[in-house]
């Protein structure tokens, strides 16, 4: 099969699904294959592919959005897929009985470790795509930071807030640290440690990870 759909890493994952939801594919199927099933996998994602006639090319799309058809596209990673699907008419070749929830309501929640799932949502400038923590996990990352004021070591503080740095910087993300630093130094001082927001590191610069498993570029 020349369509290429699999990715290779969370942050790739990320960046394909703000570029397609920035394309106006704003509803979505999320699918998580069972793990029992592994060595299915490929056989599983031709049939999906083909359910939705997901390998369709740049210009086939074009033609069917000018006809005011729905297009659907394809990926998966690890264990989990995605099935996304422009605004449209659903053509009748396509057997539509999976659930598809819409972008706008139901942002897409990505896990990329135990203790961090992260949303792609209408997060950016003017109301773009971009991608934040959850709140759970927001949460988390916040009581973390408050106990590390609490026990007084400021190179502690540091560190902690540094590996916020690890995730992408998405302007969602970016927002939520600016955050957690200004809460990091109010509890910081409230316990009497020389800490201000010039000693905590906001990685901004966004890196651009390869995103296919196969090197070819999807047309």
């Amino acid at each position: 099969m020349g369509y290429t759909y699999e990715v290779q890493n969370w942050q790739g994952l990320l960046q394909q699904l703000v570029n397609y939801m920035s394309l106006g594919y704003r509803k979505y199927c999320e699918v998580e294959y069972p793990e029992r099933k592994r060595e299915q996998f490929s056989a599983i994602d031709r049939k999906i592919i083909a359910k939705y006639h997901a390998d369709k090319s740049k210009d086939q799309r074009s033609r069917l959005k000018k006809k005011r058809f729905a297009n659907f596209v394809f990926m998966r990673w690890d264990k989990y897929a995605w099935i996304l699907q422009s605004p449209g008419v659903i053509r009748d070749d396509i057997v539509y009985d999976d659930i598809f929830h819409s972008f706008t309501v139901r942002p897409i929640e990505v896990r990329v470790g135990p203790e961090t799932l992260l949303v792609v949502g209408l997060f950016g400038r003017n109301g773009g795509v971009s991608v934040k923590i959850s709140k759970e996990t927001y949460r988390n990352v916040r009581a973390g930071l408050m106990e590390a004021a609490y026990s007084g070591d400021r190179k502690r503080c540091i560190r902690e807030f540094n590996k916020l740095n690890g995730l992408p910087a998405w302007h969602g993300i970016v927002e939520q640290k600016v955050r957690l630093a200004e809460c990091l130094v109010k509890q910081a001082r409230s316990h009497q440690m020389n800490l201000s927001k010039k000693d905590l590191r906001i990685c901004t610069r966004r890196k651009v990870y390869p995103v296919w498993k196969d090197r070819e570029r999807r047309k």
